[in-house]
């Protein structure tokens, strides 16, 4: 596996309140906001609980539309002086199972509208697919989906080439060493679903790596460290949306000297892996979709 590669490597719209206005009324079904409408007389009352609801307009002397809605329906309007009324949004995805958007957890990326900054690493190691494409090949496409999404709609959908064995991608975010995170006694979870390729053998699994990197600034003269800790785990059969996770800093591959109260980087690896013969009689690996969602933190203890 590729350890000493990685080594090196280095959460759903919430519905805000209608805006200016005598006073706006609760958000609506989930369709594309309407301009900015006549203001009721007094306050609105919330939108009906539904998931992904849209925002209503906005009230009388012009309050501005009201942003999309929350699984839990729109807010009342408030009242305040405002110019002409503009569009609402549109509500966000509902969940797929009809429930709650909310995560058992800290959303750290949810990938409601965008895909929050996440990119593939281009370290230059061979293995790495976004770094080397092989001849005659495709490079990895990475970008956000509205196709599909866990548990609401909203997703990274990434289309690797993969041709062999030891192949990987890294889909992962910088936060800077400007906004270092401590995630102290915390589990990092990601949601991955393979849609389709990666391995045609069953008895064969692809992996990936929950990962996190943490940034150590240079002490005596010596140079900035940025030290990885992961957790290497087989992808679970099927074309379902599963939960994958690893507790912060005690992965079983945590270089020395990793802190915690400093994590620089997120991300998952996702890698084909080694060949089960020498042989060839294991068909190799193929082209594969699939997507990522739902980073989150919980409490080691249990907690959120």
């Amino acid at each position: 596996m590729l350890w000493t590669v990685l080594l090196a490597a280095v959460l759903v719209a919430g519905g805000a309140c209608g805006g200016g206005g005598t006073g706006g009324s609760g958000g609506g079904a989930g369709q594309t906001g309407t301009g900015g409408a006549t203001g009721g007389q007094s306050g609105g009352s919330g939108g009906a609980s539904q998931i992904g609801t849209g925002g209503a307009a906005g009230g009388q002397s012009g309050g501005g539309g009201g942003t999309a809605g929350t699984s839990s329906g729109g807010s009342a309007g408030h009242a305040a002086a405002g110019g002409s009324g503009t569009a609402g949004q549109g509500g966000g995805g509902g969940a797929a199972d009809g429930g709650s958007c909310a995560l058992p957890g800290m959303a750290v990326a949810t990938f409601d509208t965008t895909d929050e900054g996440f990119a593939y690493n281009l370290n230059a190691q061979t293995e790495n697919l976004a770094y080397n494409v092989p001849d005659g090949g495709t490079a990895p496409t990475l970008g956000f989906s509205d196709e599909d999404g866990n548990p609401c709609k909203g997703s990274l959908k990434a289309m690797i080439p993969f041709t062999g064995y030891n192949q990987q991608v890294n889909i992962q975010k910088d936060f800077g060493t400007s906004s270092l995170q401590d995630w102290t006694g915390k589990t990092l979870h990601v949601r991955v679903k393979v849609a389709s390729g990666f391995m045609t053998d069953p008895s064969v699994q692809p992996a990936l790596q929950v990962h996190v990197t943490s940034y150590n600034p240079a002490t005596d003269g010596g140079a900035d460290m940025y030290l990885y800790s992961g957790e290497y785990q087989n992808i679970q059969s099927g074309n379902g949306w599963n939960d994958y996770t690893f507790s912060v800093g005690g992965a079983t591959y945590t270089a020395a000297g990793f802190d915690i109260s400093k994590i620089e980087n997120l991300g998952v690896i996702l890698q084909t892996p080694n060949p089960p013969t020498t042989d060839g009689s294991v068909p190799a690996p193929t082209a594969a979709v699939v997507y990522v969602d739902s980073f989150y933190l919980s409490s080691s203890d249990g907690g959120t």
